[in-house]
């Protein structure tokens, strides 16, 4: 039974590690930022701000070139989306090769990160979950003719609350962006010339990002330890007593008591001549050790349960002795099947003491 609660107890720590590193990794490389940088930026018709009532939606697919060649700021609603196997660095100055005098190798960043038209499932993990600390996603949006239109803005507004994308202007597709479209065609009526880029370029640095990520990481534990200590505290368990507890848990199930004796109390005419705490070698559980003028009685501290509870007639004597470096007292009982119980701690010199007072003698 022990083996298999600390099996038990081991595979719960290992799934806590799981999940906490999973959010560690997530915090670092996957949380949205973005609303950081645009904290204040307000409505308007600039780029990246939330529309306002001058700002026009684009409806067909004639009015995309009208508000290109017009350069009219535009948006749409970010209600039936569809994600595009495109991705592009939110900071394109991140891009170029890097090499890591650790391990002496040459790594590239792209500013374009293109994957399969329909994705695997590798690419659909790696953008929703990874690659979103460096890359914002590419969408396809429904116009209402029933044709669509490519749009680019900052991932997190899709975590905003409402239908709003921000302002954006109509500009001309990239290569890169060409291709993906090319790409959607064959399921969708897309425009493959205009993208409606609604991303305010240049509001962040990607070593400033990472900073911030780790900063709100570090503060994100934090919280949880605190979280943690106060439930702790307000619970009013030690890790001792929650030892303990389970131990009277497994003790519950093989000490039978009767109704009378499962809680201790003093019987009539009956007198205490010590209590004290006192650590029980036999029920592994600290709890109270009682002397009387009639019986001997252990109870234990977080149920309060009764796990000996014998009459001075049925006590054969006692010896003293070490237990861990401290002094220990071991009383034996008369015709019991578990008839020597154990008790070390401080009270243990006073336990001795208590046997003698009582008439109990020591055994050589």
């Amino acid at each position: 039974m022990e083996h298999k609660q600390f099996s038990a107890l081991s595979i719960l720590k290992i799934i806590k590690i799981i999940f906490a590193s999973a959010f560690v990794l997530w915090m670092i490389l996957g949380v949205p930022t973005g609303w950081l940088y645009d904290l204040g930026i307000g409505r308007g018709t600039e780029q990246g701000q939330l529309p306002d009532q001058s700002v026009q939606t684009v409806h067909t697919q004639d009015e995309v070139e009208d508000f290109f060649f017009q350069n009219t700021p535009a948006t749409v609603s970010k209600n039936d989306l569809i994600l595009c196997p495109l991705m592009r660095l939110r900071d394109k100055r991140s891009a170029g090769e890097f090499k890591d005098s650790y391990s002496k190798t040459t790594r590239e960043v792209l500013e374009y990160c293109i994957m399969d038209h329909p994705m695997t499932f590798q690419q659909k993990v790696f953008s929703h979950f990874v690659g979103l600390s460096l890359y914002n996603r590419y969408y396809l949006a429904p116009l209402d003719d029933g044709s669509y239109i490519c749009v680019y803005f900052d991932d997190y507004r899709l975590l905003a609350f409402g239908d709003e994308l921000p302002t954006g202007c109509i500009r001309p597709a990239e290569p890169e962006e060409k291709k993906m479209l090319h790409l959607m065609t064959a399921d969708y009526e897309v425009n493959t010339a205009y993208v409606l880029d609604m991303y305010r370029h240049g509001k962040v640095h990607w070593i400033l990002d990472f900073a911030i990520r780790f900063v709100i990481c570090i503060a994100g534990i934090a919280v949880a330890v605190e979280v943690h200590e106060k439930k702790s505290k307000r619970s009013g368990r030690s890790a001792e007593e929650v030892k303990n507890a389970a131990a009277e848990r497994k003790a519950a199930k093989v000490v039978k008591n009767t109704q009378d004796d499962s809680k201790f109390a003093l019987r009539k005419n009956e007198v205490v001549v010590g209590c004290a705490q006192i650590y029980s070698m036999y029920m592994g559980m600290n709890g109270t050790i009682y002397v009387t003028d009639q019986r001997v009685c252990f109870k234990g501290n977080v149920f309060g349960y009764v796990y000996l509870n014998i009459a001075l007639s049925d006590i054969s004597g006692y010896v003293t002795g070490r237990a861990l470096l401290t002094r220990s007292v071991t009383i034996y009982a008369i015709d019991q099947k578990n008839n020597r119980h154990q008790y070390t701690g401080l009270a243990a010199k006073k336990l001795q003491g208590w046997l003698e007072q009582v008439g109990i003698r020591k055994l050589s």
